[in-house]
């Protein structure tokens, strides 16, 4: 005669299986462990998104910064400079932009209104909200201005400091003239301060330019320097 063993957790070896309560917790480990694999590939997908604007961002910074060297190493003459009195940049006498002039073409004259302007101004854009723009200005062939932006967002500040070789007029003595002691120098050396401010006087004395801005994103802010050295200040006979 065959016997039937009772099965040790009390069931009927007809009756195995998952009991409702047991599909109910895997289905909850089932549903919390996806909800946790979920959020961390979105989180990632999120971190990579902001890393790769972030990314856009600075290298659209690099370009703006290395187009303002390479026609700023050209310049033979500033013609103004618009200064900051208060704001972002902090200390007054920075400028906030810069015109200046070359002859790209050679031919002796600085021409406006060419296919190729040779008068270029690079001004700052302030936003409230810190999002200026950096902004390129230049003549058509008409002789209309145009404005075209290099960094159209996500500067938070941009400042210029007019800087010149003519360190005799290095009244505090810490290697860098600005055009506030090319002004004001009483030094023996210094050639003609006159004390009126930004003029002709100082402009045409400026052979180099600081260049700073910072772009952000998020809580991410990253600061772009350089000093540019304006090698043909001086050079040639222009009209």
């Amino acid at each position: 005669m065959m016997r039937r063993h009772a099965d040790p957790t009390g069931r009927d070896q007809d009756e195995q299986g998952f009991t409702l309560v047991e599909l109910l917790v895997s289905m909850t480990i089932f549903a919390v462990l996806m909800a946790m694999v979920t959020g961390a590939v979105l989180s990632n997908a999120r971190a990579v998104d902001n890393a790769k604007q972030l990314d856009d961002i600075n290298e659209e910074a690099r370009l703006a910064l290395l187009r303002m060297e390479r026609e700023l190493r050209q310049a033979q003459v500033v013609n103004a400079a618009d200064l900051f009195t208060t704001g972002a940049a902090g200390t007054a006498g920075w400028a906030r932009s810069i015109t200046f002039s070359d002859d790209f073409n050679g031919d002796g004259v600085i021409q406006a209104v060419a296919s190729d302007p040779e008068t270029l101004t690079y001004r700052y854009l302030p936003d409230a909200s810190g999002n200026g723009q950096i902004q390129l200005t230049a003549d058509d062939a008409s002789g209309t201005a145009v404005d075209r932006p290099i960094l159209s967002g996500h500067v938070s500040d941009f400042h210029l400091e007019l800087r010149s070789s003519q360190y005799s007029c290095d009244a505090n003595g810490d290697g860098i003239t600005t055009w506030q002691e090319l002004d004001t120098s009483t030094q023996a050396a210094c050639p003609h301060p006159n004390n009126n401010g930004l003029d002709a006087n100082e402009l045409n004395q400026i052979d180099s330019v600081f260049v700073t801005f910072s772009v952000f994103e998020g809580s991410h802010k990253q600061t772009y320097s350089s000093q540019v050295n304006l090698r043909n200040v001086g050079v040639g006979a222009l009209t």
